[in-house]
This record gives C-alpha cells, sequence and structure tokens, in this order.
C-alpha cells in the first residue's frame, strides 16, 4: 500500500514546487515594477527639489521676493506671535 501512495505523492509534490516557483517569480517582478515605479518617483521628487532650490536661489536677492515666493508658491502662512513657543534652558 506505501508503493501505491509513493507515485502520487511524489507528482503533487513536484507539482507543488513547480506553482510555488511560479508564484516566487510573479512576485518577484511584481515587486521589481514597485521598485522601478518608486525609483521614478524619487527621480522626479529630486529633479523638483533642485528646481525649487534654483528658483530659490535665483529669487534670493533680497528678502521681499524670497517671502513672496514662500507665500505664493511654497503655500507657507505668515507666523503668528501665538505659534512661538518659548523653550527652557536645561541645567
Amino acid at each position: 500500500m506505501k508503493k501505491s501512495m509513493f507515485l502520487p505523492l511524489f507528482i503533487f509534490t513536484n507539482i507543488s514546487f513547480i506553482f510555488l516557483q511560479i508564484h516566487k517569480h510573479s512576485k518577484f517582478i511584481k515587486l521589481s515594477y514597485d521598485k522601478q515605479s518608486k525609483e521614478k518617483e524619487k527621480n522626479e521628487l529630486l529633479k523638483q527639489k533642485q528646481e525649487l532650490g534654483l528658483a530659490l536661489h535665483t529669487y534670493a536677492s533680497n528678502k521681499e521676493t524670497i517671502k513672496k515666493f514662500a507665500i505664493e508658491n511654497l503655500h507657507m502662512k505668515k507666523i503668528k506671535l501665538i505659534q512661538l513657543k518659548k523653550l527652557e534652558k536645561y541645567e
């Protein structure tokens, strides 16, 4: 009886290994695609950072243009006195 169970068990094991290899390969492809899209997004963000830095350097001639750039392009708001907090000195 053990000999009759060996062959189907062997075949089932080999087929399951094949499916596991296919699953592993498809997961690898999916992760590679995700990595590629994240790297593309990272490169776009680095390019945008460089462009903003360049724009800031061109506007750095006086403080008013820097302030105008920060408020209009970067959507920064003027700071209020209530928002300031005093830090105590620890000794």
